[in-house]
């Protein structure tokens, strides 16, 4: 059950992939979703967008085992299934599942520090953020 005062969060892949493998904004951020300060919503196709990067070969050395943190991404997240594509993002279309899975959401706030998705400013009157601002907002 999501309290009133609790915010619901979508982040970007590259936000998740620095919460899980290193220790900065992006980490803390995700902690706070583990101590129910926030609530982080995903979708099935940002799932397959977050394996899909921590195979990559420069993060070989950092990911043994991309479905492990796949796992512990899907245990911390609510998940949703967008029922409206969007195509708002056209220089990066991967960017629009982003947007879908926060209209599903009905998300507080997004999370990035993806260029495209930072020009926005707001999707749907939803925020769009930095990790930084976002931590400061939610007092994380």
């Amino acid at each position: 059950m999501i309290g009133i005062s609790t915010s619901k969060i979508v982040c970007d892949t590259n936000t998740l992939v620095s919460g899980f493998l290193w220790r900065g904004n992006e980490y803390r951020l995700l902690s706070a979703v583990l101590e129910r300060n926030a609530v982080l919503f995903c979708s099935p196709a940002l799932l397959s967008e977050f394996v899909r990067v921590l195979s990559y070969e420069k993060l070989r050395p950092f990911v043994s085992d991309p479905a492990h943190y796949a796992e512990k991404l899907e245990s911390m997240a609510v998940f949703v299934h967008p029922r409206q594509t969007v195509d708002l993002i056209q220089q990066d279309p991967s960017d629009n599942r982003v947007l879908e899975c926060a209209q599903a959401a009905n998300a507080d706030y997004i999370i990035s520090g993806d260029e495209h998705l930072l020009k926005l400013r707001s999707f749907e009157g939803i925020p769009i953020l930095t990790t930084k601002t976002a931590r400061a907002r939610l007092g994380i």
